[in-house]
């Protein structure tokens, strides 16, 4: 289990570095119920940095059902409100932590690739958008809380002077 500290830690290093959040950036949080520890040191450090979070929680049991329900006009939908979004969030910061990562095993993947698929627009319209991913070693991982998988981008190695 990690500490508040050690939460406290990622949090900083996703808002103050990773994302760079400053006073009046709309900051979108996805994340799992999972990570309700790590969620609340974000959303905490994003409003010191100034900034307005937005928080997007999905339990992992949704994913399940979307899988087992969802007829192929459903698999083919891309939400247009997160087509929105993207063009109003200044970062997105994902946090995966998937208590069951074999949930989704008994679906096709064809079914998954799909919906994955129908998402690839949403994620084309986050590319000028900084993002982040971050899975603390006690947090398990696996699919992100809608759509395809985030990004992570490095930050670049500072150059010092000579």
């Amino acid at each position: 289990m990690l500490t508040q500290l050690n939460l406290d830690r990622w949090a900083d290093v996703l808002v103050r570095h990773a994302t760079k959040v400053s006073p009046g950036n709309i900051v979108r949080i996805n994340a799992q119920s999972a990570a309700e520890p790590l969620l609340e040191a974000v959303y905490r450090k994003v409003l010191e940095a100034g900034g307005h979070p937005v928080l997007n929680c999905r339990p992992d049991f949704l994913g399940e059902a979307f899988y087992e329900l969802a007829n192929d006009e459903q698999l083919d939908w891309a939400n247009p409100f997160t087509l929105h979004e993207a063009q109003e969030i200044a970062a997105s910061i994902n946090i995966n932590a998937n208590t069951n990562l074999r949930s989704l095993d008994k679906f096709d993947t064809a079914i998954t690739q799909r919906a994955a698929r129908a998402q690839k627009n949403r994620a084309n319209s986050f590319s000028n958008v900084p993002q982040s991913q971050t899975i603390p070693p006690s947090i398990p991982n696996s699919l992100p809380c809608s759509g395809p998988p985030p990004f992570f981008r490095p930050m670049p190695t500072p150059k010092t002077p000579e």
